[in-house]
């Protein structure tokens, strides 16, 4: 992958059929200091037969510090990215977090490409929003370990959970979840769509 040893390629990782997703939150393509993090995506066949090669590489360019690449989800057509240090496109000053949710098609017939950033403005700063992503089909679920949204409780933290239009391929938040009457905090830390089912 041509990465120094920084780059803590491999932080984050997940397997869909033929499709391998690899983050590597420290890591830079384009030279940026300090380091956005990259996502790589690799195929079963991609380097032959039954040998795994890279499909493409993504880095946020123009960004730095996001943590791209702590979290990854592949389902289908969607990969969707954890940046959860993001600052871009909030706040001025606010590493509230994003998710980057790249799809097959974004970036020309059947070429992987960016098709929508998600920043929720409306969270905490430091929500680390984008800590871990899950995604199936049509829904996807982001954590927000670090999200304080209820007065004088500190990082209650809480998962909010979108749906994608197939008409627009665009991702809509549905509806938020948390445990608020519970006293261990950092809910959101790590979690799993699977079918009907989301697991924190």
């Amino acid at each position: 992958t041509n990465l120094p040893a920084s780059s803590q390629f491999g932080y984050a990782v997940d397997l869909e059929g033929d499709l391998l997703a690899v983050g590597a939150p420290k890591a830079t393509l384009s030279g940026a200091n300090p380091e956005e993090g990259a996502v790589f995506l690799f195929g079963r066949n991609q380097g032959g037969t039954n040998a795994w090669g890279e499909i493409t590489r993504w880095e946020p360019a123009g960004q730095t510090s996001l943590n791209f690449g702590w979290s990854v989800s592949l389902s289908g057509d969607h990969l969707v990215v954890g940046a959860p240090d993001n600052k871009v496109g909030l706040p001025s000053g606010s590493p509230r977090g994003a998710a980057f949710c790249l799809s097959r098609n974004a970036g020309g017939t059947n070429r992987w490409g960016v098709a929508q950033k998600i920043v929720v403005n409306s969270i905490t700063n430091a929500a680390e929003f984008g800590f871990c992503v899950s995604v199936d089909g049509p829904i996807l679920a982001i954590g927000a370990p670090k999200y304080n949204f209820v007065s004088g409780v500190w990082q209650e933290g809480q998962v909010i959970v979108f749906r994608n239009s197939a008409e627009s391929n665009t991702w809509s938040e549905s509806c938020r979840l948390d445990v608020r009457t519970d006293t261990a905090y950092n809910f959101g830390h790590s979690l799993s769509v699977n079918k009907d089912f989301i697991f924190v």
